[in-house]
């Protein structure tokens, strides 16, 4: 317990800058509140604090010695704030959710918001995320691609349209039609997630009648640097709708010709292993966004 009290005098001293302000949250003397920390530090093997004129700044071992500590002291506190007060409340582990950035961000994040659920966000790519699935380091993954086993529960929550977009300064009329979109793109430079482009080659040699020839200017793991390429005028891409909705609503890129009906859709798969998906957090999560299907 006496350990517990050094940390707690510890994390106010980081939270107020001041050992003798620490003495005075938790209702000790300044003498017993200095004799905590140096009971602290000689524990630690190293000074937690730099002492000057105006109180005290934590050295990069206090530093860390915070991040590892001050939630958890939180979280204890309000365990112990229900004992004092004859009502223990034991609250949910958050549900961590993986998804892209960008699923989370256009998906994900606009269902939260109904439920009570609380979540932590985890990112990766689609490998990463269904690895840590079966991991058991993510409860529930949102991905554009299917966990194909029979321990895991998969579903569709939404779909990947896609928009060729360019940027709002882009010189010239746009392409009215596929012909002259056709003569547009030939050699224009180009923004992508990868060099694969296996959606925008096939977008080409089935509609555009070519191999993909477009100049590629930036290849960024990441639809979000894609998106901010192109509103810079640095090239087209082809993005899914998603990523690109709001920048389209401002005006920092328009849509340079509509391919909406020209490329299938890509469908968003929610996926939590077969243990965890009745659990009520998990499936009230997946019943909020399954009403994205439609």
């Amino acid at each position: 317990m006496a350990h517990t009290e050094w940390l707690r005098t510890f994390v106010c001293a980081c939270q107020s800058g001041s050992i003798s302000e620490a003495a005075r949250v938790r209702h000790i003397s300044q003498p017993a509140a200095t004799s905590h920390i140096r009971s602290l530090e000689a524990a630690a093997g190293a000074p937690l604090f730099v002492r000057h004129r105006d109180g005290v700044v934590a050295t990069a071992a206090g530093q860390r010695l915070y991040a590892e500590v001050a939630d958890p002291l939180d979280r204890l506190g309000s365990v112990l704030a229900g004992l004092d007060g004859g009502a223990l409340t034991i609250s949910r582990t958050p549900v961590r959710v993986g998804a892209s950035p960008e699923i989370f961000a256009g998906l994900v994040a606009s269902h939260l918001a109904g439920v009570s659920t609380q979540v932590t966000a985890i990112f990766g790519t689609d490998d990463e995320l269904h690895a840590r699935l079966m991991r058991d380091e993510v409860d529930l993954v949102v991905t554009a691609t299917q966990i194909a086993r029979r321990d895991v529960v998969s579903e569709i929550v939404g779909w990947h349209h896609y928009t060729l977009v360019t940027s709002a300064n882009a010189p010239g009329p746009l392409p009215a039609t596929i012909d002259r979109l056709a003569r547009a793109l030939r050699g224009a430079p180009w923004v992508s997630f990868s060099r694969d482009l296996p959606t925008t080659r096939r977008f080409w040699k089935r509609h555009l009648g070519r191999p993909f020839d477009a100049q590629v200017r930036l290849v960024a793991p990441d639809l979000r640097v894609v998106l901010s390429a192109v509103e810079a005028g640095l090239g087209t891409s082809l993005l899914p709708a998603m990523v690109c909705e709001l920048a389209l609503r401002r005006g920092s890129v328009v849509e340079l010709f509509p391919v909406r009906d020209l490329i299938k859709p890509r469908p968003l798969w929610a996926s939590a292993r077969v243990t965890m998906a009745d659990t009520a957090d998990i499936a009230r999560l997946l019943s909020s966004l399954s009403e994205e299907r439609a």
